[in-house]
């Protein structure tokens, strides 16, 4: 596949702002099916737990983040296929967003912000987690 090839390579300059919110929604709107969404909007819940539990630890006692850098992992891996898939068209506002969050720093920031607020019913494992009603993933 020669796809990669004709990617056109930004400088982060020439990238739009766009809101962690319109990212979030381009990207799950790339997802060619439902259940492929739902795992990856899974995985972001699962990485928000594991961002937070790792920044609530005793600051003397914090342990390996190897989880929550795992998850991160397997999610910026995503974002790199989806970045791939022949429907992304060059020079497009989905391929500025993908190419945007090449930065983890900024895939963090998007999910803290696109799921923090929006996931707080009691049902939800970030829900349960924030009642304190579930300490694990």
């Amino acid at each position: 596949m020669v796809r990669a090839a004709e990617k056109i390579d930004y400088n982060r300059e020439e990238i739009p702002e766009f809101s962690n919110r319109e990212m979030m929604d381009d990207v799950l709107s790339l997802f060619g099916t439902e259940e492929a969404k739902e795992r990856f909007v899974k995985l972001c819940e699962d990485y928000l737990i594991a961002f937070r539990r790792y920044k609530l630890q005793d600051v003397g006692v914090k342990i390996s983040d190897k989880i929550r850098a795992r998850i991160h992992n397997e999610i910026m891996d995503t974002l790199q296929r989806l970045s791939m898939a022949p429907k992304i068209k060059s020079g497009s506002k989905e391929e500025k967003v993908l190419w945007a969050l090449a930065d983890r720093d900024k895939v963090a920031e998007m999910i803290e912000e696109y799921f923090s607020p929006r996931r707080r019913e009691p049902g939800t494992p970030l829900g349960r987690f924030r009642a304190g009603l579930d300490d694990h993933l």
